[in-house]
């Protein structure tokens, strides 16, 4: 599986993104969109999904051209808004594991 595939689906297939546009946040999180995805990018995954989401939310136009037929805007905002404090709860978790286990590696060394 591609790094690229993972991420739509970390993003659950959002519409509004081409892959060139996927491909530039991955870039920007030291990623290539065609990498084998490996365990240890997860952090720069989720990093990824949550700067294409704080994008989206930071974009007017994206809420005014969004319409579904059992979500209103303020509900979609409200959704966005809490995957976005997830991804940030996840990242933090996985950035203090990877911590504890480099902590631990020199320990027993």
């Amino acid at each position: 599986m591609t790094v690229l595939e993972v991420l739509k689906m970390e993003l659950k297939e959002l519409q509004g993104f081409t892959d060139e546009e996927l491909q530039i946040y991955l870039e920007n999180n030291d990623l290539a969109s065609k990498e084998s995805y490996v365990k240890t990018m997860r952090v720069q995954i989720l990093q990824t999904a949550l700067d294409v989401l704080g994008s989206m939310a930071n974009n007017q136009s994206y809420f005014a051209n969004k319409q579904h037929e059992d979500l209103n805007i303020s509900d979609f905002a409200t959704n966005l808004q809490n995957r976005i404090d997830q991804l940030n709860i996840q990242i933090r978790k996985l950035k203090i594991e990877q911590a504890n286990n480099s902590s631990f590696t020199m320990f027993r060394e």
